[in-house]
């Protein structure tokens, strides 16, 4: 194509067999650490810059997966060479985007994904069975669970780290660990993201016990306050910010510091029982010739009119005159999206009533 610059994603998987490995007898998980600290290079031979250089000298520019500490080597290794990290990791991101900004061979990178997406099933699952080692999440992993953004369209916590990484984001985000895996095993493959969310309702057995809470933000401390009393200060590391906090109901307050001045402030708040619910349309007005689409938003919300997100109520949604799709963002489900019911999602405790929706098109 001679329109445009030429690029591909080239994995940094290399073809072990051509180098004397084994895929029957190998032990890859005893390589998967020291393959990453020096991506490529097996007995301190460069195996992938041999089996890449041919076809990367065809490309205008050459596009690196999850192969940061390459950047510099290979600025020296191949001194025409312009990089693109075609894929990353959302996990250590801050590595790969500082390896990105110290390398003045690599031009950008993209994040592996913008959204969640339904493919490689459970990839970005945090798993706290020591059994589950694998790649993909067993059934009823639906979606890959690696985006910034949910299936519905949510953001979620990685995508305001991403935001205040790229200098794009100004604010302070808290957001807390469930507290029933306080201290117990879990591991991610790298396209996870800390098993965070917004909350601060958790049942009576926690009350007492430690949460894990954890801020973004750029900024030199984040001082963390529940209900009006501070409990300390903590310096970020790498724009993340955590402390344990043994968990009251109420507020709890996350700010943010510059140069001794406070400039922002979030905070996560205990809710009540589910009171109300609430739709939001992204428009009105649909034409009536079976083409067009609208995107309602379901909420549940209690007497104050905060979003209560510690539920698992089913909705059931019935729709005249119009087809429906009911879906969430759960990446983990066995629901279907044609059947106009879905479990709430975002909590943990199932209640027994039952909320129905009806929508007249």
């Amino acid at each position: 194509d001679g329109t445009r610059p030429v690029t591909l994603g080239q994995h940094g998987i290399v073809n072990y067999e051509r180098v004397g490995l084994n895929n029957s007898n190998f032990d890859f998980s005893k390589l998967q650490g020291a393959f990453w600290e020096t991506p490529g290079e097996i007995n301190g031979t460069d195996v992938w810059g041999k089996q890449t250089g041919e076809h990367f000298a065809q490309l205008d520019i050459a596009g690196y997966n999850y192969m940061y500490p390459r950047y510099k080597k290979d600025a020296k290794r191949y001194p025409h060479r312009i990089i693109i990290a075609t894929e990353t990791h959302p996990y250590n991101m801050y590595d790969y985007w500082y390896a990105c900004l110290n390398a003045s061979n690599c031009i950008g990178d993209f994040i592996w994904t913008a959204y969640d997406n339904i493919g490689e099933a459970g990839a970005g699952r945090v798993a706290y069975d020591k059994n589950d080692k694998g790649f993909l999440g067993s059934y009823p992993w639906l979606s890959n669970s690696q985006g910034d953004c949910d299936l519905d369209g949510n953001r979620r916590p990685q995508s305001y780290y991403h935001k205040i990484l790229w200098g794009l984001d100004n604010e302070i985000h808290l957001f807390s660990y469930n507290p029933k895996h306080c201290g117990k095993y879990s591991r991610g493959t790298g396209w996870h993201w800390n098993d965070v969310s917004k909350e601060w309702t958790f049942t009576d057995e926690y009350v007492g016990k430690n949460v894990t809470v954890e801020a973004y933000a750029d900024c030199d401390e984040v001082e963390f306050i529940l209900n009006g009393k501070s409990m300390g200060s903590v310096k970020p590391q790498k724009y993340m910010a955590r402390m344990d906090i043994v968990y009251e109901y109420g507020r709890l307050e996350a700010a943010a510091y510059r140069n001794g001045r406070e400039v922002s402030r979030d905070f996560l708040e205990t809710t009540g029982a589910p009171a109300e619910i609430v739709l939001i349309p992204e428009k009105n007005e649909i034409a009536a010739d079976g083409l067009d689409i609208a995107f309602i938003r379901i909420e549940i919300r209690d007497e104050c009119g905060r979003l209560v997100t510690n539920i698992r109520n089913e909705i059931t949604v019935e729709c005249k005159n119009a087809k429906l799709w009911l879906g969430s963002g759960n990446p983990c489900t066995d629901e279907n999206y044609g059947t106009g019911k879905r479990r709430m999602w975002q909590g943990t405790d199932a209640l027994d009533r039952v909320l129905k929706v009806r929508i007249l098109a």
